[in-house]
């Protein structure tokens, strides 16, 4: 795994040991940057389910600006504390352990909002129409900024959730991406 473009390009990321994180393959984070470097850049980045880091990391690699990074293990949180310094990004990147489990108060108390959201929740547990909802309904999301979902091909998500639709959705071998924006007029 490695980062595709910007001033960390060709720079390799390590990963959690384990079959816990399920980090994005490079040809559909190359995808998904390819779709959204028509509306870019993005300078607030908020990465859940962070694993590795590298859809922050690549966000950061391209257009700068600051990120957040939450996940809740700490074998992720070590490989990805180490990414960060690799690509001597420290100053532009906030690590938060959370459980999203428990909800997403915890993050609304960093007081930020953000303009492109990454989440890439395990699959088959049903993360993808749970979290979605209450996120869009948070605030934590500027209404000129993106979410990309990562989730199984086979679990389908409404086309629209209260203010925000879905405006692109491809699809990688097991693995559907959604993005979310904010619906105008």
């Amino acid at each position: 795994m490695r980062i595709i473009g910007g001033t960390g390009k060709g720079r390799r990321l390590v990963s959690p040991k384990g079959r816990e994180t399920r980090p994005t393959q490079d040809k559909v984070r190359e995808a998904i940057f390819n779709i959204l470097e028509s509306s870019g850049p993005y300078q607030r980045v908020l990465d859940l389910f962070a694993g590795s880091g590298a859809m922050g990391l690549e966000a950061l690699s391209r257009w700068g600006g600051q990120a957040t990074f939450v996940e809740c293990s700490r074998e992720a949180l070590k490989s990805l504390s180490g990414n960060i310094r690799r690509l001597q990004m420290d100053e532009k990147a906030r690590l938060v352990q959370g459980d999203l489990r428990r909800g997403i108060n915890f993050l609304k108390k960093i007081g930020e909002a953000y303009d492109l959201v990454f989440m890439d929740p395990p699959y088959g547990q049903g993360w993808a129409q749970t979290i979605i909802p209450q996120f869009l309904d948070s605030g934590l999301v500027e209404e000129s900024g993106t979410v990309v979902l990562e989730h199984e091909a086979k679990e389908f998500l409404p086309l629209e959730i209260g203010e925000w639709g879905i405006r692109d959705q491809r699809r990688y071998g097991q693995t559907r991406v959604s993005f979310y924006t904010f619906l105008k007029g």
